[in-house]
């Protein structure tokens, strides 16, 4: 594993003599990515993820939405937003290695949903009634999401309820984390 060292503008890049080959390494800031501030309507950034080959980064929002940006070595550039949930965003990521275009969302209002970035709209969605959802994860054909002291299972072919693990937690389940192979 690598080691980030980060190069003021004029300095030489700094070469590691610790890893089994040398390497080079360079960091620098591409962009800043700004969310508008309206003091009518603040906006603020929960939690920001990038997908598995880098090339997209993808912003939750105060304001249940998220900003969509493409990534490359020299700039950070804005795609777009979806309008994701009707209420806060609470988990986001990128977990299918092979489908870099593929987003996970969780929400307070009860849903996990997929969005497919390249069209920028729903692929799948998954609701539990009356509860928020606190944190999802994804292994393959398998979803889980974490709510009010339970866990909830769906499969993604079938895009159908498997389980319910209730009154396994006193308190609200704000982790949930598949655990395998993703190959």
């Amino acid at each position: 594993m690598g080691h980030i060292y980060f190069v003021e503008e004029g300095e030489a890049p700094v070469v590691s003599t610790s890893a089994p080959a040398p390497v080079t390494t360079y960091a620098h800031c591409c962009s800043r990515a700004r969310v508008d501030y309206n003091a009518a309507d603040p906006c603020y950034v929960f939690k920001a993820v990038r997908n598995c080959d880098s090339s997209l980064v993808a912003a939750s929002l105060s304001n249940n939405a998220v900003k969509l940006y493409y990534c490359s070595i020299s700039e950070l550039g804005h795609t777009g937003d979806i309008a994701a949930h009707q209420g806060t965003i609470s988990d986001i990521q990128f977990p299918l290695p092979g489908c870099p275009h593929a987003l996970y969302t969780c929400s307070r209002d009860g849903h996990v949903k997929a969005w497919d970035l390249r069209s920028k709209q729903q692929a799948e969605s998954y609701q539990v009634r009356q509860q928020e959802l606190y944190s999802c994860s994804v292994l393959h054909n398998l979803i889980a999401a974490g709510g009010q002291g339970d866990v909830h299972f769906w499969d993604r072919r079938m895009q159908k309820q498997l389980a319910t693990f209730d009154d396994m937690h006193m308190d609200d389940v704000t982790q949930a984390s598949l655990i395998g192979s993703s190959g």
